[in-house]
């Protein structure tokens, strides 16, 4: 699925040096880009010069991003756009209605006087749906100021019908500035009010653009499907949950579904049975554990073989360890749509099939944050690599180390950092560490936090010492990891940092200032991954952040 979103403010030439324009920040529509690519639709902002300068817009790192300046320019642009035929557009931007006749040069300071001609624009909106065809999802926005609201419904109501809107969204200047942003939805049949900050009334826009996409349309990509669901990174089956279908952005519960029991797919009958009644079939569902969504393979009898090779290397550990090859609880670990393993709980501690080093990156990343409450059994070897991730040994012999779980520490303290990426560079903020125990090493701008001091404000205070930079304190993050960093196994005093790591974004990218404790740089996307040495966590926030869809693979 495709979206265009178009935000910010056209700036129409006066002459050779000024411009005529409007206060628009675009941010309202950078919200909206953002709700959009989380829910895992390709997106295009078409974004004024403007907005480049400002640093209190935050992109989301997925989004393509292209600049305009002039009426003419976004014109072209969102023609070029709307004609490659998208499945939704937001037409957010503020575009001039009148431009200046154009006057080569510079005119006169000198004049007491002067006036200007204006020639009309054509409108852009009434364009979208030929460009766009009829399947497109168009969502159109009028701006009034001091009007009763009856006269802003009834003018929203008149651009919708006018346009071949499927929505028009619309506000009153008077009653913006504050922390909500209320608008009036305005569709064929009904009228809603959304309100609150920002960035909540722009998910609740996305979500009614969504609703009204057809069933198809909503679920003939796969990948995009996929994408609308917060992953399910490690699902460890413990006794309860239930099957659901994919149906459009949301989701429904299957006829037959059951509580998971102690045999992690003792369900595939009823899933059977389900998927034979329904009209047309799903090629894979959903598992639903505590809350969170992830996907499971349609292929049963596929997934049924490599759960008892799981089975059969989970005992093999078992007995490697010396512990007892039949434990009285164990599950699958899901990784995504991929079963990554298993996993038994022993009276020692959790103990995983397959040694931490050997699983890849991600999944290693993904399966010890999950179990940062658990105290956990791995073999001596394995310490180093546990320690990467805040695990420290309570107690070791020839076979086996045991290890504090990193929430459970008693040396825990904590800290912040802050992934800075610059979207329109496609560019990511890290830099090499110049102090023990990671000297030389890969990180984001971080350290602790002070008595008092929110994990927010400490990233950005950091970010500043460090780099030079700064974020503005209206700011907000993209996203927040949580990741837990150990001490090197035979440090004098074990400890353990819980950092709080934020994703934020500005389109603005200076260049850093080089500090004592960080050499900073801006590095692109493709090559961020393959930055040798990378801290653990910077190396699993890197990975969710720049992941188009949040996956951790």
């Amino acid at each position: 699925m495709r979206a265009v979103v178009t935000a910010g403010g056209t700036s129409e030439p006066v002459d050779d040096v000024r411009v005529l324009t409007n206060r628009s920040t675009g941010r309202f529509g950078a919200a909206i880009a953002g709700a959009l690519a989380r829910a895992g639709v390709e997106t295009t902002l078409l974004a004024s010069r403007a907005m480049t300068t400002r640093r209190d817009v935050a992109l989301h790192p997925s989004l393509r991003v292209v600049p305009y300046e002039s009426y003419a320019e976004l014109a072209e642009l969102l023609e070029r756009e709307a004609r490659a035929r998208p499945d939704l557009l937001f037409m957010a931007a503020a575009v001039s209605d009148y431009s200046p006749a154009p006057v080569e040069g510079k005119l006169s300071s000198s004049d007491d006087e002067r006036s200007l001609l204006l020639r009309r624009n054509p409108k852009l909106l009434s364009e979208l749906r030929g460009w766009c065809g009829p399947s497109a999802t168009l969502v159109g926005f009028k701006l009034l100021s001091g009007v009763t609201h009856a006269e802003l419904i009834e003018v929203a109501q008149r651009q919708r019908a006018g346009a071949g809107l499927d929505l028009s969204v619309a506000n009153d200047l008077s009653r913006l500035g504050g922390p909500d942003h209320p608008v009036s939805l305005v569709g064929a049949e009904s009228v809603q009010e959304l309100s609150g900050p920002r960035e909540e009334v722009a998910r609740q826009l996305v979500e009614a653009a969504l609703a009204l996409r057809p069933r198809d349309a909503q679920g003939g990509d796969p990948e995009a499907a996929r994408a609308r669901f917060a992953p399910l990174p490690l699902a460890l089956a413990a006794g309860s949950g239930r099957v659901t279908w994919l149906s459009g952005p949301g989701l429904a519960l299957a006829p037959t579904a059951r509580a998971l029991g102690p045999e992690p797919i003792a369900w595939a009958a009823s899933l059977a049975e389900a998927w034979a009644r329904e009209p047309r079939p799903r090629e894979s569902f959903t598992l639903e554990l505590g809350g969170r969504v992830g996907w499971a393979p349609r292929d049963l009898r596929r997934a049924r073989a490599d759960w008892e090779e799981a089975l059969a290397r989970l005992r093999a550990r078992l007995e490697e360890l010396g512990l007892d090859p039949d434990p009285p609880r164990w599950g699958p670990v899901l990784v995504g749509p991929r079963l990554a393993g298993a996993i038994a709980w022993t009276e020692a501690g959790v103990v995983l099939a397959d040694a931490p080093s050997e699983l890849p990156l991600p999944w290693r990343d993904e399966a010890l944050a999950a179990l940062s409450d658990q105290r956990l059994v791995a073999s001596p070897a394995e310490e180093a690599a546990l320690a990467e991730h805040g695990f420290l040994a309570l107690e070791r012999d020839a076979r086996r180390v045991r290890c504090e779980a990193p929430a459970r520490h008693p040396r825990l303290a904590r800290g912040a950092s802050l992934c800075l990426l610059a979207p329109s560079a496609r560019s990511v903020l890290v830099g090499r560490r110049k102090e023990e125990p990671y000297r030389d090493a890969w990180a984001f701008p971080g350290g602790s936090r002070e008595p008092g001091e929110s994990a927010w404000d400490a990233a950005r205070r950091e970010l500043n010492e460090e780099t030079g930079l700064s974020l503005p304190a209206s700011a907000t993050p993209l996203r927040e990891e949580r990741v837990f960093v150990g001490s090197p196994p035979g440090a004098s005093e074990p400890w353990v940092v819980e950092l709080s790591c934020f994703v934020a974004a500005t389109l603005y990218a200076l260049p850093p200032a080089e500090s004592d404790e960080l050499a900073a740089r801006w590095i692109p996307y493709e090559r961020a991954l393959s930055l040798d040495p990378l801290t653990a966590g910077t190396r699993r926030v890197l990975r969710a952040a720049l992941s188009p869809r949040g996956l951790p693979y």
